[in-house]
């Protein structure tokens, strides 16, 4: 890695502060360079929807949900118009528990165990799978929301008691964060959602699969499958392991390679039929997905019928 790309605590933290918390909003599409920093970075999508490009993994975020970048990853970003988000980030050795000024300490004299709050341990290793995304039941999504917009409130209007409530705050998000996180790894949880709410995610997509060439929104799923928004996401990831974009671009993807192999139709009329707005954009997915072009793979299974 480039040393001159990494962002350092001394250069983004002011006042020799070992955080910083801030609203960002985006009027037009963003995005940056591939970069990283020695600090943590929590983010939360409140509105819209990015595509965040972590240690060369490709994840789509929608409004509800969280995700960590940890110090030293590389990553870049494409923030879509209109979206908001709330970042939080900080230096993480006051967190660990070797640190004399840690949190930890300060709080261990009221629990039993203080070893058992290590709790950025576990989600910098979980990241470190390439896990970087908190999916949120509706409870916790409220939570997190809370809790980063009175870290922006106190560090906008930062007093002598800042510095030790933004500490806090940070705590508390870490403790939400790993709480779901044990949630989405604990199996009779996830049997339990799954046995709950399998009809509902059933019926959303089968609803994709009659409905792929329309113009599908998220409003239109959890319509047809009576769940939030925030919880629908949540579901329909933790069951198919896919989020609903994902699987709705695979359906069109599979629709189209039928309609290459069998029939005469143009590729541009293909990309309208399968429910592609825009030709150039549905030759890109095409490409990435399958890792040849559409014309290339008509040529390839239509050459082989013909011998």
């Amino acid at each position: 890695m480039d040393r001159d790309s990494v962002s350092r605590v001394i250069e983004t933290f002011q006042e020799r502060k070992g955080y910083r918390a801030f609203r960002a909003e985006y009027a037009d599409d963003a995005s940056s360079d591939p970069h990283s920093h020695d600090y943590m970075q929590i983010w939360y999508v409140l509105k819209g929807k990015c595509h965040e490009y972590i240690a060369d993994e490709e994840h789509e975020i929608i409004a509800g949900e969280t995700f960590i970048i940890p110090p030293y990853v590389e990553h870049h970003a494409l923030k879509e118009a209109g979206s908001v988000l709330l970042c939080c980030e900080f230096r993480t050795e006051p967190f660990l528990p070797q640190c004399r000024c840690s949190v930890f300490n300060r709080l261990s004299e009221y629990v039993d165990e203080p070893e058992e709050m290590s709790v950025l341990q576990r989600l910098m290793e979980y990241s470190a799978e390439s896990k970087v995304l908190f999916p949120l039941s509706s409870t916790a999504t409220r939570e997190v929301e809370r809790t980063m917009l009175k870290m922006i409130e106190e560090y906008d209007n930062a007093d002598r008691y800042s510095e030790q409530f933004m500490y806090i705050y940070i705590q508390e998000l870490l403790l939400l964060l790993a709480r779901e996180y044990e949630k989405t790894d604990d199996a009779g949880v996830s049997e339990a959602l799954f046995a709950k709410h399998k009809d509902a995610i059933l019926t959303a997509m089968k609803y994709i699969d009659e409905n792929y060439a329309e113009n599908l929104h998220l409003d239109d799923l959890c319509r047809v499958s009576m769940v939030s928004k925030t919880y629908f996401c949540y579901l329909f990831k933790l069951m198919t392991k896919q989020t609903y974009s994902e699987y709705l671009q695979n359906v069109r993807m599979q629709h189209a390679m039928e309609k290459l192999e069998q029939t005469d139709e143009s590729i541009t009329q293909i990309c309208f039929d399968v429910g592609f707005n825009d030709s150039t954009h549905f030759s890109r997915t095409f490409k990435k997905t399958l890792g040849v072009s559409a014309r290339a793979y008509r040529s390839m299974k239509q050459g082989k019928k013909e011998a």
